[in-house]
């Protein structure tokens, strides 16, 4: 038997896949235990073995092996298979819920956890609070939000792991008024909130603003937790409530690098540059936080941004003295600080003296000398990065092929452009992923941007989920044609595809209250 199991054919005639399932029947445990780690048994991979194996296992240490290996062969969405597995765990004495379920919801297969589900409602075991919320939580795991209130819902007793199961699973699926409105029904209801809770519940407000929260952490004896302060101080930052963010961060917080990271970047993303860079002042003078490349990265992006240049060479002075260098990441985004400031001679001494060079830091070089106006330089840079074995992305070709399009229309034609030529070069810029760039081409054209060179950047919003550029243009687009429904389908489609189905809800009720059209889609 063990040689017709070792042999080299794969597959064998169906009268003999089904004679050797029934012969394998009473020795299936044995043959599985003893031949685990035959090579040559692995490649024996049938349904038909397999499920003689499972009838007969009734430890669970072995259990699992098994179903690893099914998983693993690639027959984990066999029906057959999964209805066999099903009775197999609970023939082992106890169906492990809390083991099976999280592994069907990380791997997606929620159509297995349907049958763990079916079975334990013929067990009479759904109602159990335990049993409950492990399909709570599989159920939010696999986006079936609806499925997992009813099973709440029908539970006849719940306790704060239960309703934390779903407040998380709002949290996960970006819904931050179910969330809010969960927790005030919990608190209805009686039942304590513990640290889990208030964890949940902070991320879930990082999409809405709700006045409260700050309060109820008081209220709920939270106002000390380290993990708590943290987490509020970073809803705050993602909601852009930059005072509210410096006074959670105030309020006696221990030096962590996680806070005060968190507040560089809440300054520099609002545009205050000053402020980050007295953050950075101070986190450089404290020996307890160590500084990375991520935050080296968010603050040059800073300066970059607001076109800070002395504080970028300040930063840049301290990437040399840590360390830092000859990081490609740093040296990229050292690069594209300097050009957007316009010191293309410090650019060119940076991207000289890296030690390697991926593609990413010569786009940077050649997008810098282009939109300084030095387009023979770039197109140059181009074929020398080609010439050093670089394979050129879309992003590079979009860089050159628009300085290629300005010095042709401007140089050879003596041709200004006009508004279709910037909405043709923002578009391609943006598919390409170079949003600042193209932002940047837009507020610094000549002519003032129509309809079509904001739709064209509003489009590349939605492609690379820029929700923060997406909403500015959109902005300028509803003051030059609030009328225009396709609009606010972009909107909401970007709104969609980042997960914030909050805001894609509040856009579609806005259109439908102004009687706009009502396109596919939205």
């Amino acid at each position: 038997m063990i040689q017709i199991l070792t042999s080299k054919k794969r597959y064998l005639p169906h009268q003999k896949i089904i004679h050797l399932a029934n012969l394998t029947n009473s020795y299936s445990p044995r043959l599985y235990s003893n031949n685990l780690e035959t090579p040559r048994l692995k490649t024996f991979e049938h349904p038909s073995s397999y499920a003689s194996i499972l009838q007969h296992l009734r430890d669970l240490k072995p259990l699992q092996q098994l179903h690893s290996r099914i998983i693993v062969s690639g027959l984990a969405n066999n029906i057959f298979l999964s209805n066999r597995l099903v009775n197999s765990y609970a023939s082992c004495g106890v169906l492990r819920v809390a083991d099976i379920l999280p592994v069907f919801a990380k791997l997606g297969l929620v159509n297995f956890g349907r049958l763990i589900h079916s079975f334990l409602i013929r067990l009479g075991l759904e109602m159990n609070v335990f049993v409950g919320t492990s399909l709570v939580d599989m159920y939010m795991k696999c986006g079936l939000v609806s499925v997992a209130e009813q099973v709440f819902d029908a539970m006849p007793e719940k306790n704060v792991a239960c309703w934390n199961a779903r407040m998380s699973g709002y949290s996960d699926n970006g819904l931050g008024e179910e969330a809010v409105a969960l927790f005030k029904r919990m608190q209805r209801d009686g039942t304590v909130a513990d640290l889990v809770t208030m964890m949940s519940l902070t991320a879930s407000c990082s999409r809405i603003e709700w006045p409260q929260l700050g309060s109820m952490i008081i209220r709920s004896g939270f106002d000390n937790c380290l993990l708590v302060k943290t987490a509020l101080l970073e809803m705050y930052v993602k909601l852009k409530c930059i005072e509210d963010a410096y006074r959670v961060f105030s309020e006696e917080m221990p030096v962590k690098d996680v806070a005060w990271t968190l507040m560089l970047s809440g300054f520099s993303d609002a545009g205050f540059g000053n402020k980050a860079m007295d953050i950075f002042d101070q986190m450089i003078k404290i020996d307890e936080i160590s500084l990375d490349s991520v935050v080296l990265l968010g603050m040059i992006s800073s300066c970059s941004k607001s076109g800070a240049m002395q504080q970028g060479r300040r930063v840049h002075a301290f990437t040399v003295k840590v360390g830092f260098e000859d990081d490609i990441f740093v040296g990229s985004a050292i690069i594209d600080m300097y050009s957007n400031c316009g010191n293309l001679d410090s650019a060119k001494l940076c991207f000289e003296g890296l030690k390697e060079r991926d593609v990413v830091c010569w786009n940077y070089m050649i997008a810098g000398l282009g939109m300084n106006g030095y387009s023979d330089d770039a197109v140059s840079l181009f074929f020398q990065m080609k010439r050093s074995g670089i394979e050129p992305n879309e992003s590079t070709y979009a860089s050159v092929l628009c300085l290629v399009i300005f010095n042709q229309l401007i140089k050879e034609r003596n041709i200004e452009p006009n508004l279709q030529h910037y909405s043709c070069i923002v578009d391609l810029l943006g598919r390409a992923g170079r949003l600042d760039e193209a932002y940047s081409i837009v507020n610094n054209m000549p002519l003032k941007p129509d309809a079509g060179v904001y739709g064209a950047l509003l489009g590349a919003c939605s492609i690379h989920r820029n929700i923060e550029l997406g909403l500015k243009i959109s902005q300028k687009l509803f003051e030059l044609n609030p009328n225009d429904a396709g609009y606010y389908v972009l909107l909401s489609n970007m709104y969609a595809v980042s997960g914030d189905w909050e805001d894609v809800k509040k856009t579609r009720v806005f259109v439908r209250s102004k009687g706009l059209k009502k396109y596919p889609g939205i």
